[in-house]
């Protein structure tokens, strides 16, 4: 973020030395005119002539100058285009807890309001799933596996919200339907054989509590 962070002020500072050159360029064109405007105006010939080869000598200086700062800005423009892809890498990475591979915390705070939002603008239901471990070290990264691969689906929002803690926000889903999710996650971890490593390969015992709960309209979104 720091590096994205300095870039994009680079870009910055060069965008507005651009800019001000070309300002510089169409003020000295402006001057240009300026100076010759009395020739213009003038019944000489030869000084018409004279003024009109200068307009032309400031003409083609303006529009080369405006040409190399339009590439410039060109440049400018692909190289914020492509900080905005790393900035879109770094918030996805910023939002994943590298053990379990789902949603961290602040992930999940994000997607809930989304969804929430969404769920008060279309009046559907929204239900919330939470299940803790026991033993979290030896699990987490299993409980991520079974929760993002055998339990949720395509629309659901799964993250670990905390040590052992790990929540499933399961839109146009009323309370029924979550508890029928929750009993899928418990019989995903009461299936799932763990074993402890250094204790000659024995077989860890998962303990899990949890809750279901679905949300009000108006309801805060707290977890």
């Amino acid at each position: 973020m720091n590096r994205l962070r300095d870039e994009f002020k680079n870009i910055v500072d060069e965008t507005q030395a651009i800019t001000a050159g070309l300002q510089r360029e169409t003020n000295l064109f402006g001057g240009s005119l300026q100076d010759e405007l009395p020739n213009l105006a003038g019944d000489d010939v030869e000084l018409l002539n004279e003024a009109v080869k200068q307009l032309i000598v400031s003409g083609a200086k303006m529009s080369e100058a405006s040409k190399v700062i339009g590439d410039s800005l060109a440049e400018k423009i692909d190289q914020v285009e492509m900080l905005k892809d790393d900035l879109e890498a770094a918030r996805k990475i910023a939002n994943i807890d590298p053990l379990s591979g789902l949603l961290n915390r602040h992930g999940f705070d994000d997607q809930l309001e989304l969804l929430l939002g969404r769920a008060s603008e279309s009046a559907g239901p929204v239900s919330l799933v939470m299940v803790e471990i026991d033993c979290f070290a030896e699990v987490t990264h299993s409980m991520g596996r079974l929760v993002g691969d055998k339990v949720i689906r395509g629309s659901d929002v799964g993250a670990r919200v905390s040590a052992g803690c790990f929540a499933v926000v399961l839109p146009d889903t009323e309370l029924k339907g979550a508890v029928s999710v929750a009993e899928n996650i418990r019989l995903a971890v009461e299936q799932t054989v763990l074993r402890r490593t250094g204790t000659n390969a024995a077989e860890v015992s998962i303990a899990l509590s949890g809750g279901v709960a679905q949300w009000s309209q108006g309801e805060a979104s707290q977890v």
